[in-house]
């Protein structure tokens, strides 16, 4: 499988790392951390006990606890594992003011938050919340006992469907409001005034996404060759996406290809998912409604209490509006891991993850069940059989390929490749016969490609 999968840019990768670690080395000092307690006390008063230093993904959190027990954090995006932290600060404020406004979703409190220009401590842009105290969070609570942080997640053998349906449950409460709430067009919320006053938010911002993030971290993609504006259909907005697995995987200097038969199969299957996004058939073509969408939604940011019940939902800043059949999707991270990482293979794990989804609709349906009752929903509203058939359909494989850059080749031979060309095809003996089905000036296209990519590797 690693042989399929697009590999990232090691320079690309080991540079972000070494730009974070200096920025984090930078701010081990005292005089840091006095400044950055004084700060989180202007906004939040209280008698201050203890400054907690806590990484998160891609940002560092400052805890401070205070005599009575609460506590508030500081949140920044880390330099180098953040790629557009302004633009990420942003979004997640807007989301969350949209969550406390329009769902129940426990979130936390927002105390203030600024851009990079007004952040007076010079660490970048930044949010100052409430914490929510936890237990564990719902990786903790699924992945198998005794795997280390280093490993691949595995979904608890031993837990039971019971338990499952009872963590699932609560997260339909989360997915739910979400995919039901119509937006106009695709694109990120963007806050209408900054600091702690709530001024509401305009759908005015590019789609943000991790994957865009990781493009630029992990596949040295050029920043100013990403799209700067909102979509207004789901058609241009999908063959933007195509268009990025062609030019990312022209732009990835290292690590990209192995071969020239490689090469050439890469951009082969990136052709041909263009085409299918060109002719609309990627997605249902008259189907242009846009739902709210978060792509970094995973177990990681559901908080836990000591009885197990989500507390509390972080990280929304990879939220925007997306095209409804990415919300329509059924989640990935039911099975926990990423099906392009799993080790044991994509059939394997396909076969593990219908288990888990079959308890997800079941548990689905009954919070529809009881949403309906509420007058919360309508029946045509329902997300478990727009789920069940994304998955049946396989636009989930659709929507995983088109966000997951470097899984992108193995989804498409394994899985869209059988979708659009024939259940009994084999991308191993059928890719050149695939060839043909390009146009002569997609084929032409086909090989300026593959050879201005083998001369710049130094493969031809």
């Amino acid at each position: 499988m690693s042989r399929v999968l697009l590999a990232f840019d090691d320079p690309a990768w080991l540079k972000s790392e070494e730009t974070a670690q200096s920025w984090l080395d930078s701010l081990h000092r005292t005089e840091c951390y006095r400044a950055i307690r004084d700060f989180i006390v202007r906004y939040r008063e209280g008698q201050a006990c203890e400054l907690k230093r806590m990484m998160g993904g891609a940002n560092m959190n400052y805890r401070l606890i205070y005599d009575d027990g609460t506590s508030a954090v500081l949140r920044v995006p880390v330099p180098g594992f953040a790629q557009f932290p302004d633009e990420k600060i942003q979004a997640e404020v807007a989301m969350m003011q949209w969550l406390k406004q329009n769902t129940s979703i426990p979130i936390p409190s927002i105390l203030h938050w600024g851009t990079s220009e007004q952040n007076p401590l010079q660490l970048g842009p930044f949010i100052l919340m409430e914490y929510i105290d936890h237990d564990t969070d719902l990786f903790g609570a699924l992945n198998t006992p005794g795997l280390v942080n280093v490993q691949r997640p595995v979904l608890d053998p031993n837990i039971s469907l019971e338990r499952l349906a009872f963590f699932y449950r609560q997260m339909a409460d989360v997915l739910l409001p979400l995919a039901v709430t119509p937006m106009s067009s695709i694109g990120s919320l963007i806050p209408k005034q900054n600091g702690n006053d709530d001024k509401g938010w305009d759908l005015s911002g590019r789609p943000v996404s991790i994957h865009w993030n990781e493009l630029v971290r992990l596949g040295a993609f050029p920043k100013e060759e990403l799209p700067t504006t909102s979509f207004p259909t789901t058609s241009s907005y999908l063959n933007t996406l195509a268009d990025l697995h062609i030019k990312h995987l022209l732009r990835q200097p290292h690590d990209s290809i192995t071969s020239k038969d490689d090469c050439r199969q890469k951009f082969l299957a990136r052709l041909l998912f263009r085409k299918l996004a060109r002719e609309d058939r990627l997605m249902i073509p008259t189907d242009d409604q846009v739902r709210l969408w978060c792509d970094d939604l995973r177990p990681a940011n559901v908080l836990l209490d000591d009885n197990q019940n989500v507390t509390g939902v972080i990280d929304w800043e990879y939220t925007y509006s997306a095209p409804a059949d990415f919300a329509y999707a059924p989640p990935w991270w039911l099975f926990l891991d990423k099906p392009h990482r799993w080790q044991k293979g994509l059939d394997d794990w396909t076969r593990g993850y219908e288990k888990c989804l079959g308890c997800f609709l079941e548990v689905l349906q009954e919070c529809e069940d009881e949403w309906i009752r509420l007058d919360r929903l309508d029946e045509g509203q329902r997300l478990s059989r727009r789920m069940k058939e994304s998955w049946e359909s396989g636009r989930f494989w659709v929507v995983y390929a088109a966000t997951h850059n470097f899984g992108f080749d193995l989804i498409f031979r394994e899985r869209l490749d059988k979708i659009f060309f024939g259940s009994e095809s084999n991308w191993e003996t059928d890719w050149e016969r695939r060839i043909q089905l390009l146009s002569h000036e997609e084929q032409s296209e086909l090989d300026r490609l593959v050879k201005e990519k083998l001369e710049s590797t130094g493969l031809s």
